[in-house]
């Protein structure tokens, strides 16, 4: 069972000094003048040009089927996770994650679904029965303001969402990731609830908690004399024991319409508003307990499936919506376990990327880039692939870094950094290494490549191994920033207005239903069979008289007695009416 006490466990597991290596390499960077980021912005464009022409024949997008090589499907992971999968996208994502195993065969991953109908839940493959929870309210009708206000409201789903995160959500592993796929029903409104619920329950009351459990062990008269010091040391416990928080958005492609659109805007803002990166009025970066949020583009993705993949690639994967989650579930795990790849080469060892990927927030930007180890000749190659991810992931899309306000050109923040190197030892030669690649030096050189282009505030991380790779040489670029993707930061407000735009060039048809109109011989007598057509022939203030004024003339002339004309007799009436029958309408 995970409670409150087991947070305050995590102290002893990991309050410990980082490692001197790590604190040598740290080197913050401050890039104070406009003249020096105009530098920057000058040498990084220059790159993308060089990049763009000599692209075609090296690199091309991570596409292959195989995206994680076999020997990374059982390997340990650098961090311990538990992953959320809310609604059907983000439960999907998470069951591709929950086929991996570490190397004693046990799950890589704690994973767990949570969704709207047991229906929904059947259809995954992985995650085992008894961490799938069912909300049992059948779904949101693609609503997820109504389905926030549900989970808000009803007193079962509401204890069903509780038990979730104090029973299920393991807070003894290094972070929690929550999935989902923005612009559904429950997807949507289920992750933005569970993290806000979850964050409240295990964060936002931590360092109270711990300033009165210290009052209780040493006594209220000696906190009293050094109360400083105690909140200051209760602030190290604090950020020690906060329980990290991951979030992973898939955005919708863009055929959902306007109304989606509009719904995904909005709670991507609420989610955004929980992991930007926030700061202090001097301009210090606050500690939060959101790590970091990512946003999968499944428009991106689409496109790929579609223009990228060939025909096999596209039956291996059967839709567009399993390639995303093929795509980001492999880059998860293989990024992972990466660190734990024993090699004497490689120096980017677990505790940097639990430094990289635990603290600070903002967006998480990653970028793989793959080229065949043949196209790839000499260092220079390898740093390029390096740079090209600072504005390329192969997520989503582009990351624009810079902008120009009043001819002044502004920088998005970019935190720490992450460079790493997958060398396909069959294809790559001890002899090339050497003499190609420089012994590992591009490292060294891609450091200095990305210091050029961009302004770092934080630490650069690097490495790279030798193993078999599909014959390739593969590059991460990995970095925290306080921008976003394009379609997000922008794009969906252009595409919404395009919908807009085309519904109101688009002329309507306002349909009706036809009446039928057919001619029937009812047997009703007209004016002329009455004898009654000189009533109105020879009345000449007729013509100035209104319709209804007309009908109640005839109908008093018909109804009025007969004067001076020869009566029929009762006989001949009867007659002529034989069979007539008078049927009044019920009341």
């Amino acid at each position: 069972m995970a409670n409150k006490n087991a947070v305050f466990k995590k102290f002893n597991q990991h309050a410990r000094n980082r490692n001197v290596k790590k604190m040598l390499r740290e080197r913050p960077q401050n890039f104070g003048t406009q003249q020096q980021l105009e530098v920057h912005k000058d040498n990084f464009n220059e790159n993308n040009e060089n990049i763009s022409k000599g692209e075609d024949n090296m690199t091309k997008e991570s596409i292959a089927i195989e995206m994680t090589a076999t020997s990374f499907l059982k390997k340990d992971t650098a961090i311990k996770m538990t992953l959320v999968g809310c609604g059907n996208a983000g439960s999907r994502a998470v069951d591709e994650l929950a086929k991996y195993r570490n190397s004693d065969n046990k799950p890589a991953y704690n994973c767990l679904a949570i969704n709207s109908n047991e229906g929904d839940l059947k259809v995954l493959k992985n995650i085992s029965n008894e961490n799938r929870i069912n909300l049992d309210i059948g779904g949101m009708g693609k609503n997820p303001r109504k389905g926030l206000k549900t989970l808000e409201t009803n007193e079962n789903v509401k204890s069903i969402m509780h038990n979730f995160v104090t029973e299920k959500i393991s807070v003894e592993d290094d972070m929690v990731v929550f999935f989902a796929g923005l612009g559904g029903g429950t997807g949507t409104s289920t992750i933005l609830k569970l993290v806000e619920d979850f964050n409240q329950e295990y964060n936002e009351h931590l360092l109270r908690d711990i300033v009165k459990q210290m009052i209780e062990q040493v006594g209220r008269e000696e906190f009293a004399k050094n109360q400083n010091a105690f909140i200051e040391q209760a602030r190290e416990i604090q950020k020690e024991n906060t329980v990290k928080i991951g979030i992973v958005a898939f955005l919708p492609d863009y055929y959902g319409g306007a109304a989606q659109l509009e719904v995904v805007n909005e709670f991507a803002q609420k989610l955004w508003g929980l992991a930007k990166p926030k700061y202090s009025e001097t301009g210090a970066l606050l500690d939060n307990p959101f790590s970091f949020i990512m946003f999968p583009d499944n428009q991106f993705f689409t496109d790929q499936f579609k223009n990228s993949l060939t025909e096999e690639e596209r039956r291996e994967f059967g839709n567009a919506l399993d390639f995303a989650n093929r795509m980001v579930a492999s880059t998860i795990h293989e990024l992972n376990t990466l660190p734990i790849e024993s090699s004497e080469k490689f120096n980017l060892d677990g505790e940097d990327f639990r430094t990289l990927i635990l603290e600070q927030s903002g967006c998480l930007v990653i970028s793989k880039k793959d080229a065949p180890a043949v196209n790839v000749q000499s260092s220079e190659d390898i740093v390029k692939m390096f740079c090209d991810g600072l504005t390329k992931s192969h997520l989503h899309s582009e990351i624009e870094l810079f902008t120009s306000d009043n001819d002044k050109t502004k920088q998005a923040r970019i935190f720490s950094v992450g460079i790493n190197a997958i060398i396909d030892e069959e294809k790559v030669s001890e002899e090339k290494m050497q003499h190609k690649y420089g012994a590992g030096g591009f490292i060294a050189d891609g450091r200095e490549a990305l210091s050029d282009k961009v302004a770092i505030s934080g630490t650069v991380f690097d490495g790279y191994t030798t193993k078999s790779n599909n014959g390739n040489v593969s590059t991460y670029t990995i970095f925290k920033t306080d921008t976003l993707p394009v379609r997000l930061k922008k794009g969906l407000v252009e595409e919404y207005h395009e919908h807009q735009k085309r519904m109101q060039e688009i002329e309507f048809v306002e349909t009706e239903i036809a009446t039928i109109q057919e001619k029937k011989n009812d047997g009703l007598a007209s004016l002329k069979d009455l004898g009654l057509e000189d009533l109105l022939a020879n009345d000449t203030k007729s013509t100035e008289q209104s319709t209804n004024d007309l009908v109640e003339q005839a109908i008093g002339e018909l109804t009025a007695p007969s004067v001076g004309k020869e009566k029929s007799s009762d006989d001949s009436i009867k007659e002529s009416l034989k069979g007539f029958k008078f049927t009044t309408r019920s009341r």
